[in-house]
């Protein structure tokens, strides 16, 4: 995958969970920041 389209995705992870962060949900916020930061890493080892 480009790193372009890596970066963006990893950005709409963080954009997701600030969300809900700011909502006050802070399980679910966590939850994106997780999925978010195993996908990523997923994403840059292929």
């Amino acid at each position: 995958m480009k790193i372009a389209v890596i970066v963006a995705l990893a950005i709409f992870w963080i954009v997701m969970a600030y969300r809900q962060f700011e909502r006050g949900d802070m399980v679910l916020g966590g939850v994106y920041i997780l999925v978010g930061i195993a996908l990523t890493v997923y994403r840059l080892q292929k």
